[in-house]
């Protein structure tokens, strides 16, 4: 929480540089009427930004290679609520029970 507060209180324009004794992220969240954008930009500036689209049971991930170039990853929202739960795990081999609705 303390990277948080240190971030929000730059974003408003208190203090332009970035703290030294952590590493501040950014990332972006826009919604639209049928999809949402989430935009993460690596604070040290090696690798390219990430924009992740959320549409109705798809994500689509998109990187520049360079400025002509991206590589493109479609996947459902399933697959990426995985890829997210898997994160943290150690390794092994896992099922995830998916509730869905009955009603």
């Amino acid at each position: 929480m303390v990277v948080r507060s240190l971030w929000e209180r730059e974003v408003a324009g208190s203090n332009p540089s970035t703290p030294t004794n952590s590493e501040v992220t950014l990332f972006t969240v826009e919604h639209e009427d049928d999809y949402s954008v989430i935009q993460v930009l690596d604070p040290r500036g090696i690798y390219e930004d990430v924009e992740i689209f959320f549409g109705e049971g798809e994500v689509f991930m998109k990187q520049h290679i360079n400025e002509e170039v991206y590589s493109f990853v479609k996947m459902t929202d399933i697959m990426f609520e995985e890829m997210l739960e898997a994160y943290n795990k150690p390794e092994g081999a896992y099922y995830l029970h998916n509730e869905k609705d009955t009603e």
